[in-house]
Protein backbone atom coordinates (compact mmCIF):
# COMPACT_ATOMS: atom_id res chain seq x y z
CA UNK A 1 0.00 0.00 0.00
CA UNK A 2 1.60 3.23 -1.13
CA UNK A 3 -0.11 5.20 1.64
CA UNK A 4 0.87 2.84 4.43
CA UNK A 5 3.84 2.07 6.65
CA UNK A 6 4.76 5.71 7.27
CA UNK A 7 4.78 7.05 3.71
CA UNK A 8 2.31 9.85 4.45
CA UNK A 9 3.84 10.90 7.78
CA UNK A 10 1.53 8.57 9.73
CA UNK A 11 1.42 4.79 9.88
CA UNK A 12 -1.51 4.79 7.45
CA UNK A 13 -2.95 7.32 5.02
CA UNK A 14 -6.44 7.02 6.50
CA UNK A 15 -5.11 8.47 9.77
CA UNK A 16 -5.10 11.94 8.18
CA UNK A 17 -8.89 11.81 8.03
CA UNK A 18 -11.74 11.05 10.38
CA UNK A 19 -11.84 7.38 9.40
CA UNK A 20 -11.71 4.14 11.34
CA UNK A 21 -11.63 1.27 8.85
CA UNK A 22 -12.76 -2.22 9.85
CA UNK A 23 -10.05 -3.89 7.76
CA UNK A 24 -6.69 -2.64 6.49
CA UNK A 25 -4.66 -4.59 3.93
CA UNK A 26 -0.88 -4.19 3.86
CA UNK A 27 1.76 -5.39 1.45
CA UNK A 28 5.08 -4.29 -0.07
CA UNK A 29 6.24 -1.75 2.52
CA UNK A 30 5.59 -4.00 5.50
CA UNK A 31 8.05 -6.53 4.07
CA UNK A 32 10.70 -4.01 2.96
CA UNK A 33 11.11 -5.97 -0.28
CA UNK A 34 10.26 -9.41 1.05
CA UNK A 35 6.93 -10.70 -0.36
CA UNK A 36 4.52 -10.54 2.55
CA UNK A 37 1.05 -9.14 3.12
CA UNK A 38 -1.10 -8.57 6.18
CA UNK A 39 -4.74 -7.98 6.98
CA UNK A 40 -5.44 -5.90 10.08
CA UNK A 41 -8.88 -6.17 11.70
CA UNK A 42 -10.64 -3.81 14.08
CA UNK A 43 -11.76 -5.12 17.47
CA UNK A 44 -15.38 -5.05 16.22
CA UNK A 45 -14.54 -7.33 13.29
CA UNK A 46 -12.59 -9.72 15.49
CA UNK A 47 -15.60 -9.90 17.84
CA UNK A 48 -17.96 -10.59 14.91
CA UNK A 49 -15.66 -13.35 13.68
CA UNK A 50 -16.04 -15.04 17.06
CA UNK A 51 -12.76 -16.88 16.80
CA UNK A 52 -13.53 -18.30 13.34
CA UNK A 53 -10.59 -18.20 10.93
CA UNK A 54 -10.63 -15.92 7.91
CA UNK A 55 -10.28 -17.86 4.67
CA UNK A 56 -7.69 -16.39 2.34
CA UNK A 57 -5.00 -17.47 -0.06
CA UNK A 58 -1.70 -15.92 -1.04
CA UNK A 59 1.58 -17.20 -2.37
CA UNK A 60 3.47 -17.02 0.93
CA UNK A 61 0.64 -18.08 3.21
CA UNK A 62 1.59 -19.05 6.78
CA UNK A 63 5.22 -18.15 6.13
CA UNK A 64 7.10 -17.75 9.44
CA UNK A 65 9.91 -15.90 7.66
CA UNK A 66 7.41 -13.36 6.31
CA UNK A 67 6.00 -12.84 9.80
CA UNK A 68 9.52 -12.33 11.19
CA UNK A 69 10.37 -9.86 8.42
CA UNK A 70 7.18 -7.82 9.00
CA UNK A 71 7.81 -7.76 12.74
CA UNK A 72 11.40 -6.56 12.20
CA UNK A 73 10.25 -3.84 9.78
CA UNK A 74 7.80 -2.52 12.38
CA UNK A 75 10.52 -2.64 15.06
CA UNK A 76 13.00 -0.67 12.94
CA UNK A 77 10.42 1.94 11.94
CA UNK A 78 9.49 2.47 15.60
CA UNK A 79 12.98 2.40 17.12
CA UNK A 80 14.57 4.58 14.45
CA UNK A 81 11.55 6.92 14.49
CA UNK A 82 11.37 6.77 10.70
CA UNK A 83 7.82 8.12 10.50
CA UNK A 84 8.70 11.18 12.54
CA UNK A 85 11.87 11.60 10.49
CA UNK A 86 9.89 11.31 7.26
CA UNK A 87 7.87 14.38 8.25
CA UNK A 88 11.07 16.43 8.46
CA UNK A 89 12.33 15.08 5.12
CA UNK A 90 8.93 15.75 3.51
CA UNK A 91 9.04 19.34 4.75
CA UNK A 92 12.55 19.77 3.28
CA UNK A 93 11.41 18.34 -0.06
CA UNK A 94 8.17 20.33 -0.36
CA UNK A 95 9.76 23.60 0.76
CA UNK A 96 12.58 23.06 -1.72
CA UNK A 97 10.06 22.37 -4.49
CA UNK A 98 8.10 25.51 -3.57
CA UNK A 99 11.31 27.53 -3.90
CA UNK A 100 11.98 26.00 -7.32
CA UNK A 101 8.40 26.75 -8.32
CA UNK A 102 8.87 30.41 -7.41
CA UNK A 103 12.26 30.73 -9.12
CA UNK A 104 11.57 28.87 -12.36
CA UNK A 105 7.88 29.30 -13.11
CA UNK A 106 7.94 25.74 -14.51
CA UNK A 107 5.87 24.08 -11.76
CA UNK A 108 2.10 24.43 -11.99
CA UNK A 109 1.25 22.64 -8.76
CA UNK A 110 2.83 20.67 -5.91
CA UNK A 111 0.64 18.05 -4.24
CA UNK A 112 1.93 16.17 -1.24
CA UNK A 113 1.08 14.10 1.76
CA UNK A 114 4.26 13.27 3.64
CA UNK A 115 6.76 11.61 1.32
CA UNK A 116 4.20 11.11 -1.45
CA UNK A 117 4.80 14.09 -3.71
CA UNK A 118 3.44 14.89 -7.16
CA UNK A 119 4.67 17.86 -9.16
CA UNK A 120 2.64 19.05 -12.12
CA UNK A 121 4.78 20.91 -14.61
CA UNK A 122 3.77 23.73 -16.93
CA UNK A 123 3.75 21.91 -20.25
CA UNK A 124 2.15 21.46 -23.64
CA UNK A 125 -0.76 19.01 -24.13
CA UNK A 126 1.67 16.26 -25.20
CA UNK A 127 3.73 16.67 -22.00
CA UNK A 128 6.96 16.90 -24.03
CA UNK A 129 8.77 19.00 -21.42
CA UNK A 130 7.74 16.54 -18.70
CA UNK A 131 9.05 13.62 -20.75
CA UNK A 132 12.37 15.41 -21.26
CA UNK A 133 12.59 16.39 -17.57
CA UNK A 134 11.86 12.81 -16.46
CA UNK A 135 14.49 11.36 -18.78
CA UNK A 136 17.07 13.91 -17.70
CA UNK A 137 16.47 13.27 -13.99
CA UNK A 138 16.72 9.50 -14.53
CA UNK A 139 19.91 10.03 -16.56
CA UNK A 140 21.33 11.91 -13.57
CA UNK A 141 20.54 8.96 -11.29
CA UNK A 142 17.25 9.95 -9.67
CA UNK A 143 14.27 7.60 -9.42
CA UNK A 144 11.25 9.59 -10.52
CA UNK A 145 7.80 8.31 -11.43
CA UNK A 146 5.98 9.43 -14.56
CA UNK A 147 2.93 8.15 -16.41
CA UNK A 148 2.83 8.71 -20.17
CA UNK A 149 0.52 11.46 -21.33
CA UNK A 150 0.49 13.53 -18.16
CA UNK A 151 2.64 16.43 -17.02
CA UNK A 152 3.08 15.09 -13.50
CA UNK A 153 6.25 13.71 -11.94
CA UNK A 154 5.97 11.57 -8.82
CA UNK A 155 8.56 11.55 -6.04
CA UNK A 156 8.19 8.83 -3.41
CA UNK A 157 11.54 8.55 -1.60
CA UNK A 158 12.29 5.90 0.99
CA UNK A 159 11.71 6.70 4.66
CA UNK A 160 15.46 6.26 5.15
CA UNK A 161 16.61 8.75 2.49
CA UNK A 162 19.36 11.13 3.59
CA UNK A 163 18.78 14.86 3.71
CA UNK A 164 21.79 15.23 1.44
CA UNK A 165 20.10 13.10 -1.22
CA UNK A 166 17.02 15.33 -1.10
CA UNK A 167 19.22 18.43 -1.39
CA UNK A 168 21.06 16.92 -4.38
CA UNK A 169 17.78 16.06 -6.04
CA UNK A 170 16.40 19.56 -5.53
CA UNK A 171 19.55 21.07 -7.02
CA UNK A 172 19.40 18.76 -10.03
CA UNK A 173 15.66 19.29 -10.51
CA UNK A 174 16.08 23.05 -10.58
CA UNK A 175 18.98 22.73 -13.03
CA UNK A 176 16.91 20.50 -15.32
CA UNK A 177 13.91 22.85 -15.21
CA UNK A 178 16.19 25.81 -15.91
CA UNK A 179 17.81 23.95 -18.83
CA UNK A 180 14.35 23.21 -20.24
CA UNK A 181 13.57 26.94 -20.02
CA UNK A 182 16.81 27.87 -21.76
CA UNK A 183 16.28 25.56 -24.69
CA UNK A 184 17.08 22.03 -23.46
CA UNK A 185 13.43 21.32 -24.22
Amino acid sequence: MTTGVGRTGSWFGFQHYDLAPDVVALGKGIGNGYPVSLALFSAAVITRLGGRPVMYAQSHQNDPLGAAVAREVVRVIREEKLIERSRDIAWLLTQGLAGIQARTGRIREIRSRGLMVAVELEDDPGASRTVWTHRELVRRGFVVGWRPGVSVLRFVPALTIDRGDIEQFLEAFEEVLTESTEGGQ
